[in-house]
């Protein structure tokens, strides 16, 4: 045993090669290298060198160090081709000098134990062990992930088609909804309609006993003779008496001398009998005449039946009965009083079965003649199917208004308190009153003042200011006006107009353009979203639809809203499906369901016209964090400054800023500049000045 032992010591001696790779051995080394060298650059006499080297990279006996720099000088030479190596007598045997041991392979590990098993493989199968195992487990680890990839996208399309699904569901049930909608109105109109036939016939039957009373009385105090005769022709009309139809009916009296009456007028009636009125079969009408100094009222009744004709002439001295439609001057408004759309007439009677294109009018509408077209493409309330829609195809026809977008041009006269409390009423006298310099308060903005000044000339005699919404800016091309009661109520902090709100909306384009913003955020036309007077709610929807068709990727759109007298603000966000609401009362959109439909439906037909699937419905966010307006009167220029904040912030950071409740507040300077930038924009852009 003793002597075993002093044989290896002095094997042991004898190797000058020492190695420093601990218990790691070559397998491990190789394995370490692989991560920062190429596979193919480890060869065995890399890894004998490296397995001799310390952590610093040096070598701790002059031997080994020549040894490495031959085995580098040899590879160099065998990368240049001037050496060629084959089998064992390689790049380490020859930087050795001695031949390879017959039972293991130098720089390879003690695993490798036949020399030939490892020096005649072919070079294309000469890899570790270790790398067969990594390329096993690499494509392990690929086959997994592409299961993981199919499974998810198998998981993708199936959400997909469940979203197509319930889309088709809800378009179903949408079309059930509208369906059941259109079977209700029906039935309101038809109740409307039954309600307006009931009100017809009391009206007439109630005129009809009124006159036979009348007859009756007078028949007594006149001695008139009263005769029924059947339809005889056409040469026996009453000379005496003008009645639209009375070529279609004459009566025969029996004696020529019972027809002379008083003053050469001459009469004849006939009781009509109720039990004989159908008033679904009659045709019935009432014309008034001035007749040497007496009104004549005749009434021609064609009952459509059998039996025969009776016609009754009525001659009576009732003045009540007269009916003068009056003609006036007006303006018509749409969505509320201050966006004026067209210069009208109005014809006004007492008649209360005036109707329009065979519609009644109602209590709430009159018939009117529009003149003059301030916009031209603006709806009219009550379109006439297939003929007329916009205010250019109404301009000589006539046509249905509400009254209460009616603005006329007389001021009545009032006196003692009731004109003072006009006076002070600025929605009741601002068309009328005058340009009070003195009236303005002190602080007044320069620009505002000096626009103010310029109005009282330049607005003299009702003259107004033309200007034109570009479709860069709103989407569509339209001719607007300014008028002197938008620049008063300007000055005055009274409510504004919708007039003001887009040319506000005009500078702000101007500022986009300044900042490079205008991708980023566009504008809707408050004047085509309005509650009153903008067309039913699908043209509404519409009309923001193809606003937001023109959006570039990830574009906002600001689209003030006047609902019931009252400014808000809406910031649309159609590819995100998000819709932010600023009320400056601080009110949520609980309250104004109507809208919220109108935006949903025109986010709906974006995405249907986009080909762009999304949510069932936009996102709804209410900012509780914006400035609260102080009293009924500042919400316009509120809305004007929440849109001035937002186009001034490059990150389009007021959902962060305004989405929490918090104690922001404008003060009035700030407001000011609001007032002050536009009437600074309309005197150098609109004015020239």
């Amino acid at each position: 045993m003793q002597k075993k032992h002093e044989e290896q010591k002095a094997r042991r001696r004898k190797n000058v090669y020492d190695h420093h790779m601990s218990r790691k051995g070559y397998a491990g080394l190789r394995e370490e290298l692989s991560k920062i060298e190429p596979e193919k650059e480890i060869d065995r006499a890399t890894l004998w060198v490296k397995a001799r080297q310390t952590k610093q990279g040096t070598f701790k006996h002059d031997v080994i160090k020549e040894t490495a720099e031959k085995i580098e000088t040899l590879k160099r030479k065998e990368r240049d081709g001037e050496l060629t190596v084959n089998g064992s007598n390689d790049v380490l045997t020859l930087a050795l000098g001695t031949p390879e041991h017959t039972g293991r392979v130098r720089g390879i590990g003690g695993y490798v134990c036949n020399p030939n098993g490892y020096f005649n493989l072919p070079k294309r199968r000469k890899e570790s062990v270790n790398e067969s195992m990594r390329q096993s487990v690499r494509k392990i680890l690929e086959e997994e992930k592409q299961k993981l990839e199919d499974e998810l996208r198998e998981k993708i399309y199936a959400e997909e088609r469940e979203e197509i699904a319930a889309e088709e569901r809800e378009k179903i049930a949408a079309e059930e909804r509208e369906k059941i909608g259109a079977e209700e109105r029906e039935k309101i109109a038809a109740e409307e309609r039954e309600k307006i036939m009931a009100t017809e016939r009391a009206i007439l039957l109630s005129r009809i006993e009124q006159l036979e009373a009348r007859v009756d009385v007078r028949s007594h105090e006149a001695v008139t003779t009263v005769g029924v005769g059947k339809v005889v022709g056409n040469d026996h009309t009453s000379g005496q008496a003008s009645c639209s139809h009375a070529k279609d009916s004459c009566l025969k009296a029996p004696d020529k001398q019972d027809n002379v009456v008083e003053d050469g007028a001459r009469k004849k009636t006939s009781k009509v009998k109720e039990s004989n009125i159908d008033f679904e079969a009659a045709i019935e009408e009432v014309t008034h005449e001035d007749n040497a100094g007496k009104n004549q009222l005749h009434i021609d009744r064609v009952i459509n039946d059998k039996e025969e004709i009776e016609s009754v002439d009525l001659t009576l001295l009732d003045q009540r009965t007269k009916v003068n439609p009056t003609e006036k001057k007006c303006k018509l408004a749409l969505g509320s009083t201050d966006h004026i759309v067209a210069l009208a007439t109005v014809i006004t009677s007492d008649g209360p079965l005036e109707v329009c294109h065979g519609t009644p009018l109602g209590d709430d509408r009159l018939r009117v003649s529009v003149y003059a077209a301030l916009e031209e493409k603006a709806v009219i309330p009550f379109v006439v199917e297939d003929e007329i829609t916009t205010v250019k195809q109404a301009m000589g026809s006539w046509v249905m208004w509400p009254k209460k977008l009616i603005i006329f041009d007389e001021k009545k006269k009032t006196s003692g308190k009731a004109s003072r409390k006009q006076k002070r009423n600025h929605f009741a006298e601002d068309v009328e009153e005058e340009f009070d310099l003195q009236s303005l308060e002190s602080s007044l903005p320069a620009a505002l003042q000096k626009l103010y000044e310029w109005g009282k000339e330049g607005f003299k005699d009702r003259k107004a200011v033309c200007f034109y919404k570009e479709e860069p800016v709103f989407g569509i091309n339209a001719k607007s006006y300014l008028l002197g009661l938008d620049v008063k109520r300007l000055a005055n902090m009274a409510e504004v107009t919708g007039t003001i709100i887009v040319l506000y909306m005009r500078y702000l384009y101007d500022m986009l353009k300044k900042s490079k913003m205008v991708d980023m955020v566009g504008f809707v036309d408050p004047a085509l979203t309005g509650e009153i007077g903008c067309g039913s709610a699908t043209t509404r929807s519409r009309s923001i639809k193809d606003r937001l068709i023109s959006a570039s990727p990830n574009q906002i759109f600001l689209v003030p809203y006047n609902a019931s007298a009252h400014w808000v603000l809406t910031v649309i966000d159609p590819d995100n499906d998000t819709v932010y609401f600023m009320d400056p009362l601080k009110r949520r959109l609980g309250g104004n369901g109507e809208w919220k439909d109108i935006v949903d439906t025109a986010i709906s037909m974006f995405r249907a016209d986009r080909n762009k699937k999304g949510r069932g419905f936009p996102q709804w966010k209410n900012m509780a964090g914006i400035p609260s307006q102080p009293n009924d009167k500042q919400c316009g220029y509120f809305v004007m400054r929440y849109m001035r904040d937002i186009i001034h912030d490059t990150n389009l950071g007021f959902a962060e800023k305004w989405g929490r409740r918090a104690n922001h507040v404008y003060s009035q300077v700030e407001i000011d500049e609001v007032r002050n930038e536009l009437a600074s924009y309309v005197l150098k852009n609109i004015l020239k000045l």
